[in-house]
């Protein structure tokens, strides 16, 4: 009968030690979820704040350039010089 009380109460510490034990890794297992949520959330914030300085800047641009190129007339195209005009101008011939 002792060596059935003793297993018994063995049982019982190592049950109380198991719970601990799991106990803990259940808290530190939150908290590791909690510390991701929370920096993905610092990332997205972080992302988001990036991507309106973005597009203010590109608003000021696109502003400034609007400003600017206001009295400013576009270059006119000059067309293509043909491909027989090229081999004309490398064989022409240049006396001084």
């Amino acid at each position: 009968g002792a060596a059935l009380q003793s297993q018994h109460n063995l049982i019982q510490v190592l049950q109380r030690d198991s719970l601990e034990l799991w106990g803990e890794k259940g808290r530190a297992i939150t908290a590791q979820h909690r510390g991701a949520v929370q920096a993905q959330k610092n990332a997205q914030a972080e992302a988001q704040t990036q991507a309106q300085g973005q597009a203010q800047a590109q608003a000021q641009n696109k502003t400034k350039h609007s400003q600017a190129s206001k009295g400013v007339k576009p270059d006119a195209e000059v067309p293509p010089v043909p491909a027989s005009d090229w081999m004309d101008q490398r064989r022409s011939l240049h006396t001084i």
